[in-house]
């Protein structure tokens, strides 16, 4: 992970290229509604580019018309066909904003303050290795201010098992985890040895219910991490009808902690298979969707991860995942 800051017309070069699965986090200390009577064109753009400056991805914001324009340009070439999309009241006077651009397979996924807004598809056939902030030369503000805060977080490394076991949940004969395991639906297991820092644990499904529960119960699954005094280091609960997930943790005495949620708008797709990872880092974890990286959850307590519970709340006849899911304990 990688963080930095872009003053206004400056570019920042990458490291290391992005790979699919990619999620490049912009977060602005303020924002800035008010159009720019000075210029011609009131546009300011955040824009993606590979190291030949070709122009991967650009959001161009209009603060005239609350439109986003979505476009590419090849280094020395021009513009293709604008798409775009109306920013609305997404954005409030002088606070702050986040918007985040998911690599995943041809396209970009844009997301404004946690919902996907609008999917790109990708125009050009090069990695992303650089960052850029810029406005029309004739204007004066722009719509984030001076510059934008910059957090590259790069794909999970490929475990070097074959993509369908992680996947479907299969186990496959020329795979090798640490540990595997099918785990149903009001279930715990324990795990064979507790979980290393920079070890992961894969939940998979090989298939995805969307439409929310109408038992008696509150519609909400949950992964959840294990201490071995039976602390929840980490829950992630999904709750369908609110289209968001909740992360959260319960020391002793069975008191939860604050509640952290982000929106699952279009991170799911009916009827197919999906994956939730979790990356157990020094003083966190990661959680990636699909592939795709999502959340940093602050650990709460300097506890091990010794087991796992699937779980739906009582009165529920469905949850989003499947019966029983795939459980795979691996070194990245």
């Amino acid at each position: 992970m990688a963080t930095f800051t872009v003053p206004i017309d400056n570019k920042h070069l990458l490291t290391a290229s992005l790979r699919d699965g990619a999620v490049v986090d912009l977060n602005a200390s303020t924002t800035l509604l008010r159009p720019d009577t000075s210029a011609t064109l009131d546009n300011s753009s955040l824009n993606l580019i590979s190291d030949n400056d070709d122009i991967l991805l650009t959001m161009a914001f209009r603060r005239k018309n609350k439109t986003v324009i979505l476009n590419s340009r090849p280094a020395n070439g021009v513009w293709g066909n604008e798409e775009h999309f109306s920013f609305g009241e997404s954005f409030t006077e002088g606070r702050t904003c986040d918007m985040s651009v998911a690599v995943r397979g041809s396209t970009y996924l844009i997301l404004v303050e946690g919902s996907l807004r609008y999917t790109y598809a990708q125009r050009l056939d090069a990695p992303i290795t650089g960052v850029s902030y810029t406005k029309n030369r004739d204007m004066t503000t722009a719509i984030f201010g001076d510059s934008i805060d910059v957090k590259v977080i790069n794909a999970l490394p490929p475990p070097g098992k074959p993509p369908q076991f992680y996947t479907f949940g299969l186990c496959s004969p020329d795979s090798d985890p640490t540990q595997y395991f099918p785990l149903s639906i009001g279930n715990t297991r324990t795990l064979d040895s507790p979980l290393s820092q920079n070890q992961i644990i894969y939940f998979n499904s090989n298939t995805t219910f969307l439409t929310p529960d109408r038992g008696t119960g509150i519609d909400n699954t949950s992964l959840n991490l294990l201490s071995g005094s039976n602390d929840i280091l980490l829950t992630i609960s999904f709750c369908r009808s609110k289209k968001t997930i909740v992360f959260n943790a319960c020391g002793p005495g069975g008191s939860w902690d604050r509640e952290e949620v982000i929106s699952s708008n279009g991170l799911f797709r009916e009827n197919e298979p999906t994956s939730v990872v979790v990356f157990n880092g020094t003083s966190s974890f990661d959680i990636y969707i699909a592939g795709v990286y999502h959340y940093e959850f602050e650990k709460r307590f300097n506890k091990e991860v010794t087991g796992v519970k699937y779980l739906r709340n009582k009165g529920m006849t469905t949850q989003i995942f499947a019966e029983t899911i795939g459980v795979t304990v691996d070194d990245v």
